[in-house]
């Protein structure tokens, strides 16, 4: 049997579950269980949180389109490469 620390299964001091509905109350007001804690913050910049996840999605979206890009090139001087391998080989044995 595997031991469990119970300290560790309890919520934070700062939360209370609400009597009502299942709303959990936290330091900052009332807080749906299936939202992350972050989403429930006071004085929420959404819009700078919004601007900030898109700078970071085109960030990674322009780093997978480099990669594409080397990976590509990297393609197209192997297939040249063989290209000319093919040729040369046709012309010494023609």
């Amino acid at each position: 049997m595997i031991h469990v620390n119970a300290p560790l299964l309890r919520e934070p001091s700062n939360f209370r579950l609400a009597a009502v509905g299942g709303i959990r109350q936290d330091r900052y007001g009332p807080c749906s269980t299936m939202l992350p804690s972050f989403c429930c913050t006071p004085n929420a910049d959404h819009l700078g949180q919004r601007r900030q996840h898109q700078q970071r999605k085109l960030a990674m979206l322009t780093f997978w389109r480099d990669n594409a890009e080397r990976q590509l090139s990297a393609l197209n001087a192997a297939i040249t490469t063989l290209q000319q391998q093919i040729d040369r080989d046709s012309q010494t044995q023609g």
